[in-house]
């Protein structure tokens, strides 16, 4: 007998339903993703504030700088982790979009094909 009309019907639904919510999560881990890339460039200029700063008698930087500039170093370590991570989810799903895209144009097409078989 074959495929019917609503199982391709059911399953094209499912399938637009897959892909809005990727685009909203896409969007999400978008925003996620340019507002860390913003803070670590923020904090790597504070880093080179830091570093260019009067140095003590000594010719070394001030240990409240020294604290700041290791504090600085391991949050943008951390935080370019979490970018790195974000950028990857965002391509993991770029490629189920793709794969779901694909199968919505099968699904629309075989969908015509039965319609217009009158079925």
């Amino acid at each position: 007998m074959g495929i019917n009309l609503r199982d391709v019907e059911t399953e094209l639904a499912r399938v637009e339903q897959r892909l809005h919510t990727l685009q909203q999560a896409s969007r999400t881990s978008l925003g996620q993703s340019n507002m860390g890339a913003q803070q670590v460039r923020d904090m790597n200029a504070r880093l080179k504030q830091l570093q260019d700063a009067p140095k003590n008698a000594f010719g070394r930087t001030t240990r409240a700088a020294a604290a700041e500039i290791e504090s600085l170093k391991q949050e943008m370590k951390t935080r370019s982790a979490a970018v790195d991570a974000t950028l990857k989810e965002l391509q993991s799903q770029s490629a189920e979009a793709r794969d779901l895209a694909k199968r919505q144009q099968e699904l629309s097409t075989l969908r015509a094909q039965i319609i217009s078989r009158g079925g």
